[in-house]
């Protein structure tokens, strides 16, 4: 899928549909038997092909490799269709399949750990247990939309636990995402590179010397991760690199709009970056750009 990929330049979002369709599908197959577990490995796959797609490295945050695409993890989808199953074999009318699973439902509730035990677990741990206990009580359809909305809530409400405990992503990032969605500047800005830079600014991925200070054994005081380039003593971080550092003014008066750095704040930079104008996007991408490069 990468290499083909790499042929076109094929969109974010279009990527996440091909990974669906093609890659999703053969990573939960036959998910109904052994889908009970969160399979971290699995989830490592799908992790590596999305910091791939967004043009970050392997050590970037999962938390903000999450938050950028709008995803959520493989098992999501894992458990609903275990439980898609295990309603079609409670409710079956096949005499075999019934006197089967009536066996293993006599097991579970004795206390053996078997299959219909592992789905009693998994639906307790969402609070659907009557729903096991009387299968028969819930339409099929309406219950798994309820059952996965369940699933993604408490994913997303430890999704914004993670997000507001992690150091790297708690002064920025924090308050770019206030919902798990796509992000509009990944459709904006056609070209991987530029899209690339805005995305690592995004999720501190950077070399920025607030992130860099923070490495190995000569780790700095966040105060004390000052900007190497200018005269200014100022922290480099984000904001100090777009709309402050004097070394990049030729490039910033070029690319980025007088509003913006004219009398900055945090507040305009964070304006900036969660705009949904193309023009304003895919300027910041050509000014990240080459800025890095200077």
């Amino acid at each position: 899928l990468i290499n083909n990929i790499n042929k076109v330049e094929v969109s974010p979002y279009i990527s996440l549909q091909l990974f669906d369709s093609f890659v999703g599908s053969i990573l939960n197959y036959a998910c109904p038997v052994w889908g009970f577990s969160k399979s971290k490995d699995i989830e490592r796959v799908h992790l590596k092909f999305w910091k791939y797609i967004l043009g970050v490295k392997k050590s970037s945050s999962n938390c903000a490799v999450y938050g950028e695409l709008g995803r959520y993890p493989l098992y999501v989808n894992r458990y609903v269709y275990l439980v898609k199953y295990w309603l079609n074999l409670a409710n079956s009318k096949n005499i075999i399949l019934n006197q089967i699973y009536q066996n293993s439902l006599l097991r579970c509730l004795d206390g053996i750990k078997n299959w219909t035990y592992n789905v009693k677990s998994l639906l307790e741990e969402y609070g659907f247990l009557y729903v096991f206990l009387n299968p028969t009580s819930v339409n099929a359809n309406t219950f798994l939309v309820i059952f996965k909305q369940r699933v993604l809530d408490c994913f997303k409400q430890k999704w914004y636990t993670n997000l507001n405990n992690n150091n790297v992503l708690n002064t920025l990032y924090v308050h770019l995402k206030t919902e798990l969605c796509f992000e509009s500047y990944l459709s904006l800005i056609k070209s991987k590179y530029l899209r690339s830079n805005i995305t690592r600014l995004r999720i501190s991925a950077h070399s920025l010397r607030i992130e860099t200070g923070r490495y190995g054994r000569n780790r700095l005081e966040r105060n004390e991760r000052l900007c190497q380039l200018c005269q200014n003593p100022n922290i480099e971080d984000e904001y100090h690199f777009i709309l402050v550092c004097n070394v990049y003014h030729d490039i910033r008066i070029k690319f980025i709009k007088r509003y913006f750095y004219c009398r900055s704040s945090m507040y305009k930079l964070i304006e900036m970056l969660k705009s949904e104008n193309v023009s304003i996007q895919r300027n910041l991408s050509k000014f990240v750009y080459l800025a890095n490069k200077k």
